[in-house]
C-alpha cells in the first residue's frame, strides 16, 4: 500500500486536486484529518491530536452538504476516528509510524492501493514530512492574487468563526503565507510532487499523467468533470485596488519567478 499527502495554501486547489485523486477507484483518501501530521510523534501526544481534529471535523464535515462528500468520494472523517486510533493501537509502538498509519486505514478502504490524506497544512511541515520515506507528497500551487481573493471571501463568510481564520484575513497576511507556502515548495521540490493549478484545469491529461505514474495506476480512470478554468482570474473582481497592490507588493516578485506577473 503507497501513501500520499495533499497540501498547499488554502484555495490553491486542494480540494479540487483531492476530488480527483479521491475519485480513482484505486485511491481512498480522506478530507482535511490531518492524520500524517502525527508521523514520528509520541503516540499519546497523537492520540490527544487527533481527538481535536475530531471536534474539529465534526463541525466542519457537518457544514458541507452530504451531496459534496458522495460527489468527491471523500470519507466522512469523525465517523471512523475510533476505528483508526484503535488501529493506530494495534501497531503496539510509542510513536507514530508510517506502516502503522497506512494499517489504521487499510480496513476503511479495503479496495484502495493507496490511502492519503488532503488537507493544505502538509505544505508548511514539509520540513519533517518530506523526510517520511514511503510517503508521498503532492502539493499544488495557485496564482496569490486569486489565493488571496477566494480566501478572503471564505474568512468574510463560510470561515467566519473558525480559529484559523485570523491568520488569513488580510490580503498582507494571506500573501506572507503564501509565500512561505511557496518557500517551503521550493526548497524540497526534489522530495515531491508539485502541480500548477493553472495547468491542472488547462490541460488536466497531461498534468495528470506524470501523477498517476508516479502513483502506478492508470492515468484514465481519474473523474475530471470537476476541472473547470472559469476561476482563474477571479481577482479581478474579488480584490480591491489597495488589497491588489498589497499582494503584489509582497508576493510580485515570487510570482513573476513563477510565471503569473
Amino acid at each position: 500500500m503507497t501513501a500520499v499527502i495533499i497540501g498547499g495554501h488554502q484555495r490553491s486547489g486542494t480540494t479540487i486536486l483531492g476530488r480527483v485523486l479521491a475519485g480513482h477507484p484505486d485511491v481512498g483518501l480522506t478530507l482535511e484529518f490531518g492524520n500524517f501530521l502525527g508521523l514520528g510523534r509520541d503516540m499519546r501526544q497523537n492520540v490527544a491530536f487527533i481527538m481535536e481534529r475530531w471536534r474539529v471535523l465534526r463541525t466542519r464535515n457537518d457544514l458541507l452538504p452530504p451531496s459534496f462528500l458522495r460527489r468527491a468520494n471523500f470519507v466522512r472523517n469523525y465517523l471512523f476516528i475510533p476505528l483508526y486510533l484503535l488501529g493506530l493501537h494495534r501497531s503496539r509502538s510509542g510513536r507514530v509510524t508510517l506502516p502503522a498509519v497506512e494499517a489504521a486505514l487499510r480496513p476503511l478502504f479495503p479496495r484502495a492501493r493507496i490511502v492519503g490524506d488532503k488537507f493544505p497544512h502538509y505544505v508548511y511541515e514539509l520540513e519533517r514530512l518530506s523526510q517520511v520515506k514511503g510517503l508521498i507528497h503532492i502539493i499544488i500551487y495557485r496564482d496569490c492574487r486569486d489565493v488571496a481573493s477566494s480566501t478572503l471571501v471564505q474568512a468574510r463568510t463560510s470561515w467566519r468563526g473558525m480559529h484559523f481564520v485570523g491568520q488569513l484575513d488580510t490580503a498582507e497576511k494571506i500573501a506572507l503565507r503564501w509565500m512561505r507556502a511557496i518557500e517551503l515548495m521550493e526548497r524540497h521540490r526534489e522530495q515531491i510532487h508539485i502541480v500548477r493549478y493553472e495547468d491542472l484545469v488547462h490541460e488536466p491529461k497531461r498534468v495528470l499523467a506524470p501523477l498517476a505514474s508516479r502513483l502506478d495506476i492508470d492515468p484514465d480512470r481519474f473523474p475530471m468533470r470537476w476541472l473547470r478554468s472559469d476561476q482563474i482570474g477571479k481577482h479581478v473582481r474579488g480584490l480591491t485596488p489597495e488589497e491588489l497592490a498589497t499582494v503584489m507588493r509582497l508576493a510580485g516578485p515570487t510570482m513573476e519567478r513563477l510565471g503569473y506577473a
